[in-house]
């Protein structure tokens, strides 16, 4: 329902005024008992609707009775005509004085009133009508509420309808017909929903068992059609004879007219004692676990109280992934001033969006109901798992891999940061396009459960990482030795991964620059390609070489060595000083010294490629004991090579 508000009652002989409340008494009374005899307005606070003053109404003294409401006969009882050559006179009746409305959400009022029914007509002889127009002789405001004395099928009956906002559609009539000229009681039930949609509904009643409202069937509801409105309220009752174009009003005889809160106010009847009702209340109306990955496992607590419980708490309505710690909460624990709380654990099996509904009931208790929510993530074990999983370009799932991999070159590409990754079942790119990453990696770091999305990029697969989990420092892998036909052969299954081709012959003579360089291996043809800003730009192209490298396309014709110690010339060491290799690079008897002025990333290969050393060496003076070889070290982005005795 829009929210309602209904204004207070001024009753006549009373000075309070009454709000909808438990206590509250009849809000509109009258049985016409205290008016002069003639037209009835300006009489008990009637005054004209609109301005037609035609055929005015009048009061008459054939009253009405009907036993348990208006038992005996009093004073007098309103005459409404039906004219059919013209509008006639309308008068209302305000409910209030001055106007103050009161909220109506969620509540419900009961109007009833005695009728007559001399002729059946079209149009309506009865409604409420609200505040958009200040009350006063002559207003004219929304007409809400509408009831109609029909013919029935049968000669010499009637039937009665209801409408929420219209003289002529949206009726709800009733089935059962009543004679003419027979006095009937007609009792209005409005329910006014909370919800902020045309949702109300009025429940008519005719000639019920007044002893109790559970004793009763509604003859008609209506519900289509517009709510009384929010901001406005009710204003008056309206009594209504006048002609709408080809409809006429009924003739009717009407009394004893009533507004109240509940069916026992209405009639007179003693409240029901009043009882403690049993009630639930949780801190939390939903429970959203977000977005985990399949396999995690997440927590969440509710806390449940209560009030005059009769019985235990049962907890219901989860199954599989989620499971709540207890089933029953016994209603001593729930009737505590801290309550009683409960734990939902979540562990998924499989990835996708999902809802449960937690029900929370106890006997004579409204059963809470709380959806459980989440999203799972797919989690795969490997990078062979991961690109199998992936399903392509509109696959925006978030991965994580499980297993360990480890990095294989870090560097930008287009001023991405990009690296290369490879486990024992597959390899691949890692960019960080959202620039997410905020640690310093390096060639030898191994990672595990790196989590991100997906995309391929002309048969080459890019990994945007979101979280790149834990990372175990200084664990170089050994390049993979291959041939050059067996990377063309299988061009995927080498795809990002460090490679070593050995014995290859290079086609061109002078310096590496950012030119591929053809190569050639046992008659098959392939190419070397430098990372941009890598240390070999300027290096002299050897004849021959061993080759480590970063297989860079779907062909397997691409790779691109990372640094010099990956251009392997057979016996060329015959350069290098046995002493002092830079100001502050030496070496002596087996042990490398470097006298660093700041904490600086420090990476030491063997001429086979493989890292013996990785990591942040501190200013000041470092020793690194090394088996006697030839070693090249990268320093600031420098390589340079030394030979330990």
């Amino acid at each position: 329902m829009k929210k309602r508000i209904l204004p207070h009652i001024c009753l006549i002989g009373i000075v309070s005024l009454f709000t909808f409340s438990v206590n509250a008494t009849i809000y509109f009374d009258d049985n016409f008992d205290a008016y002069d005899d003639g037209a009835l307005y300006n009489q008990g606070g009637w005054v004209k609707y609109g301005t037609n003053t035609d055929n005015p109404i009048q009061l008459t003294a054939t009253n009405l009775t009907y036993d348990g409401y208006q038992s005996e006969a009093m004073g007098k009882a309103v005459q409404l005509q039906k004219f059919t050559d013209k509008d006639s006179e309308d008068l209302q009746k305000a409910l209030t004085t001055p106007f103050n409305p009161v909220s109506l959400d969620s509540k419900t009022f009961y109007m009833s009133f005695l009728v007559n029914v001399q002729e059946a007509g079209a149009a309506p002889f009865i409604s409420l009508c609200d505040a958009n127009t200040t009350f006063a002789d002559g207003s004219s405001g929304t007409q809400k509420v509408y009831v109609l004395a029909k013919e029935g099928s049968t000669m010499g009956k009637v039937k009665f309808a209801v409408s929420k906002n219209s003289e002529t559609a949206n009726l709800a009539e009733t089935s059962t017909e009543f004679d003419l000229n027979t006095t009937c009681l007609v009792v209005l039930k409005y329910t006014a929903n909370p919800a902020d949609i045309d949702d109300d509904q009025i429940d008519m009643y005719v000639n019920p068992v007044i002893t109790s409202e559970a004793a009763n069937s509604s003859l008609c509801t209506a519900t289509e059609g517009s709510d009384i409105n929010v901001t406005k309220g009710l204003a008056s009752v309206q009594l209504r004879q006048r002609r709408t174009w080809s409809i006429q009003s009924s003739a009717v005889i009407v009394d004893a007219i009533r507004i109240a809160d509940t069916w026992n106010e209405l009639f007179g009847l003693e409240e029901p004692p009043v009882t403690d009702q049993p009630t639930l209340t949780v801190d939390e109306t939903e429970i959203n676990f977000g977005y985990p990955f399949v396999g995690d496992e997440l927590s969440q607590t509710i806390n449940i109280k209560a009030e005059h419980l009769t019985g235990d708490i049962t907890i219901d309505g989860l199954s599989g992934d989620v499971v709540a710690s207890v089933t029953t909460i016994s209603k001593e624990d729930a009737m505590t001033e801290t309550g009683a709380n409960i734990t939902l654990t979540l562990t998924p099996t499989q990835a996708g969006e999902f809802t449960q509904n937690l029900t929370v009931s106890s006997e004579n208790a409204a059963t809470l109901t709380i959806p459980v929510t989440w999203y799972a993530n797919p989690s795969v074990a490997n990078i062979k798992a991961l690109l199998e999983a992936y399903g392509g370009e509109n696959d925006y799932n978030t991965y994580r891999v499980e297993g360990e991999m480890v990095v294989t070159h870090v560097y930008s590409m287009n001023g991405v940061l990009t690296m290369t990754v490879q486990d024992e079942t597959g390899a691949m790119f890692i960019q960080d396009a959202y620039e997410m990453i905020t640690e310093t990696y390096t060639v030898g770091d191994r990672l595990e459960k790196i989590s991100g999305m997906l995309t391929n990029s002309w048969g080459v697969y890019y990994f945007n990482p979101i979280m790149m989990g834990t990372a175990i420092r200084n664990e170089p892998v050994e390049p993979q030795l291959v041939t050059l036909a067996e990377l063309q052969a299988n061009p995927l299954d080498y795809m990002a991964r460090l490679v070593r081709v050995n014995d290859v012959t290079f086609s061109t003579t002078g310096s590496f620059s950012t030119q591929q360089v053809e190569i050639t291996q046992d008659g098959t043809t392939g190419k070397v390609g430098l990372f941009a800003n890598s240390d070999i730009i300027g290096e002299t192209i050897p004849a021959k070489a061993d080759v480590i490298g970063i297989s860079r396309n779907t062909t397997g014709q691409l790779i691109s060595p990372r640094f010099k110690a990956d251009i392997i010339v057979e016996g060329a060491t015959t350069d290098i000083p046995q002493s002092t290799i830079a100001d502050n690079i030496w070496t002596d008897k087996g042990t490398l010294y470097i006298n660093l002025q700041e904490d600086t990333m420090v990476q030491i290969y063997n001429l086979q490629g493989k890292q013996v050393y990785g990591g942040n060496m501190t200013a000041g003076m470092n020793r690194l004991s090394l088996e006697q070889g030839v070693y090249l070290i990268r320093l600031n982005e420098n390589t340079t090579k030394f030979l330990i005795k």
